[in-house]
């Protein structure tokens, strides 16, 4: 597939969400988007804002499923499904309206039949094995190798539409290169927009093997600290205080812009 180039920019669809709460309130402004981007700094809230909007849909929805994915199957359950659960305990009657499984690892709604299923990049075989989703959910989006996005992108089978949620962190690999930012934003940058408005909507352009062209709708919200009403002024500081002695960090984690990954040794 070729390169993704803009297709157009309606600079009316720029806006400025102010505090994160107004997140969830993106689907009903933006019901027809293909992709979502929401991405940022350390601390922004970008899973937790992820959250309740598919719940809302779960709940709403006459058909949802959606495949939520991670690098590492065996991470999910402790992290995305864990988010997923805390939400639903705060529902009134939740055990009433929700059932987990363990084989296979899935949440349902027992009102409608609705449900989250897990996916991961570790196991390709089991997302080519996947019909009829409506939304995807890939966490840590810029972690995964572009063949595996590939994959998910490709061959996930839907009679419908299928809306993706990508959520990560703007990080580039050690050679300063990101798949996700080639894809989405280099088009973008090109045509000097600024990426990191909050909330920006536009449509990129590919061409199947044939030619034909493929057109995605994509709306990019970006986050930081600063813009989560949630997180606590103490963490706010430390992000912050990284400008003295580590800048790569600072623009990360703090200004939510892209920088280089960072590697636990």
């Amino acid at each position: 597939m070729s390169k993704a180039v803009l297709k157009k920019i309606d600079i009316n669809y720029v806006e400025d969400f102010g505090v994160l709460s107004q997140f969830r309130v993106i689907p009903d402004k933006y019901p027809d988007m293909d992709i979502y981007l929401l991405w940022g700094g350390r601390d922004a809230g970008k899973t937790a804002s992820t959250v309740p909007i598919l719940l809302d849909k779960q709940l709403q929805d006459s058909y949802f499923k959606c495949v939520v994915i991670r690098n590492v199957f065996d991470t999910i359950r402790d992290s995305c499904f864990s988010k997923i659960r805390t939400y639903i305990d705060d529902i009134e009657n939740a055990e009433l309206l929700y059932k987990d499984t363990s084989a296979p690892l899935e949440m349902s709604c027992t009102a409608n039949g609705n449900k989250f299923i897990a996916r991961g990049c570790d196991k390709p075989d089991k997302l080519k094995s996947i019909d009829d989703p409506s939304h995807v959910w890939i966490e840590e989006s810029v972690q995964k190798p572009k063949s595996a996005y590939d994959i998910i992108n490709t061959t996930l089978r839907a009679n419908v539409q299928v809306q993706q949620f990508l959520t990560f962190n703007p990080e580039v690999d050690s050679e300063g290169k990101s798949w996700i930012y080639d894809r989405f934003f280099a088009p973008l940058v090109e045509a000097g927009i600024d990426i990191y408005s909050q909330c920006l909507r536009f449509d990129l352009t590919t061409e199947d093997e044939d030619g034909n062209e493929i057109v995605k709708k994509c709306l990019s919200i970006h986050t930081t600290c600063e813009t989560n009403p949630y997180c606590p002024p103490s963490r706010r500081a430390t992000l912050a205080s990284y400008k003295d002695f580590d800048i790569n960090k600072y623009n990360v984690w703090y200004l939510g812009r892209w920088g280089r990954r960072e590697v636990s040794k």
